[in-house]
């Protein structure tokens, strides 16, 4: 199956080619933010940035809990490249006690 079919019919969307085409055009009009589904989540996101990528990355792969790691209380998380803070530090929602700074140093995401 090729990858734009399997996007069409398994997995509900519109082919990268399609979507980026699309996000450029909104974007051109005003339309900066678009809403993703992950899961049974729903996150907005700006158009044309790296942000579809970031959510996917954290949601649904879950790259801030690797094998063997479990934030706890008391612990210190740093997260540099925290991106738009749109969600606080994921390992804060395991470990509500623990102390999380979250550092971004790209000011179209702070803003």
């Amino acid at each position: 199956m090729t990858r734009a079919a399997r996007a069409l019919l398994v997995e509900h969307r519109l082919p990268y080619a399609i979507s980026s085409r699309v996000d450029r055009l909104l974007a051109s009009v005003g339309q900066t933010d678009k809403t993703v589904s992950v899961g049974s989540q729903r996150v907005t996101v700006r158009r044309g940035t790296n942000d579809e990528n970031f959510v996917h990355n954290v949601l649904v792969e879950q790259e801030y809990f690797r094998t063997g790691y479990e934030p706890h209380t008391g612990d210190a998380i740093v997260d540099v490249g925290a991106t738009s803070a749109r969600s606080p530090c994921p390992p804060k929602s395991r470990a509500p006690e623990c102390r999380a700074v979250a550092v971004e140093p790209f000011p179209d995401n702070l803003h």
